[in-house]
């Protein structure tokens, strides 16, 4: 007796598409980005160096081993973006982590932050943070966002550097000093910044890698 499968290869091409059309992807360029920010902002806002230390000193074990492999996929971010290896099933693991709680993170608690000092129509922005934040925990707790969307192309170029750490630079000079924020608020520009225009600023760059 014939038994059709579960998965068409039709269903899993369609399946493809939408994850390529609509699902987040999260390259080295805009992983590096999103390491620098945090990174700059640990050292530039007492309130989050302070939160990371309080974590580390007095969370228990599974806090630490959470930010542990946070810090993991940070610090991997800034790795591959120098690097010509490729990353394995563990690195994409932790990468996949730090991409998703850094964008939730800078999502939920930057829409709250906007919430309570907002009215009326002005309220829509930071409910649209806080709920793009909670489709994406979900997308990645359903596991329709995998290790699949992390990218495997190396991004390396001197120009791409410059401009990946000038821009994060303006944008904490702009939020930290000239008008000062909320450090989620901050992040949550450069985590916008990182995942929906850097990739323009990729592709106009020459290509570095052979």
């Amino acid at each position: 007796m014939f038994v059709q499968p579960l998965l068409s290869p039709n269903t899993m091409t369609e399946r493809s598409i939408f994850k390529k059309l609509f699902l987040p992807h999260f390259d080295e360029t805009s992983l590096f980005v999103m390491a620098i920010s945090f990174l700059s902002l640990m050292f530039v806002s007492a309130e989050l160096g302070g939160a990371v230390l309080k974590i580390l000193i007095e969370g228990n074990l599974v806090t630490f081993c959470y930010t542990a492999i946070f810090f993991s996929g940070l610090l991997f971010a800034i790795y591959h973006f120098f690097s010509e290896s490729k990353k394995s099933d563990w690195q994409k693991f932790v990468l996949l982590i730090f991409a998703i709680v850094s964008n939730v993170l800078a999502g939920w608690l930057a829409g709250w932050q906007y919430l309570e000092s907002n009215t009326g129509l002005m309220r829509v922005f930071p409910l649209w943070n806080i709920v793009s934040a909670a489709i994406l925990g979900i997308l990645w707790h359903q596991d329709i966002v995998t290790e699949d969307n992390i990218c495997d192309e190396n991004a390396w170029s001197i120009a791409g550097l410059c401009v990946c750490v000038g821009v994060v630079i303006t944008l904490l000079l702009i939020t930290q000093f000239m008008y000062p924020m909320h450090w989620s608020v901050s992040y949550s520009i450069c985590v916008f910044y990182a995942t929906s225009l850097s990739h323009f600023v990729t592709d106009a760059m020459p290509p570095a890698k052979p």
